[in-house]
């Protein structure tokens, strides 16, 4: 997450914005369950508003919107099948975005988006959809390799 920040400095890397933490949302809902994944989403929220200059509480806010959007779609997307989950992970990352604008604008921040903001939303969403399986795939490496060491050690 403290990554992000420069590398989006990067002008070509603006409209490729991966959204991880819906992403790490996404998979602890479905390995830890509700409560892991709605806590991580909640204190995720919480660190980016703390580390962030903006408004108290809104980065908490939009991490549960996420939540509450993974915890809703997956009664309609089956989360383990590749199509589902690209397709839930677009849908909670246009959600947040969109939200955001929203939130932004009823909170009247002077704050103008053009189209092509809008076009990055867009292309954020895909690519966030796009890499999500390789990342759960990665994710799941990483702790069958977790387990692993933990059971060596007992």
């Amino acid at each position: 997450m403290l990554v992000r920040g420069s590398l989006l400095n990067q002008r070509w890397l603006e409209f490729a914005d991966l959204d991880l933490v819906t992403i790490l949302i996404a998979y602890l809902w479905i390995h830890y369950g509700q409560t892991g994944a709605g806590l991580f989403a909640l204190g995720q929220g919480v660190m980016m508003d703390l580390f962030s200059g903006g408004m108290m509480g809104l980065f908490a806010l939009l991490y549960l919107f996420v939540f509450l959007a993974i915890k809703m779609g997956s009664r309609f997307f089956h989360l383990q099948s590749f199509r589902g989950l690209m397709i839930l992970i677009v849908l909670a990352v246009l959600l947040r975005q969109l939200m955001l604008l929203g939130l932004l604008e009823l909170f009247s921040f002077p704050i103008h988006f053009s189209w092509p903001t809008y076009v990055s939303f867009g292309i954020s969403a895909l690519v966030s959809g796009i890499l999500a399986p390789p990342c759960f795939s990665l994710l799941n490496h990483v702790d069958i390799f977790v387990e692993k060491s933990f059971a060596k050690e007992e």
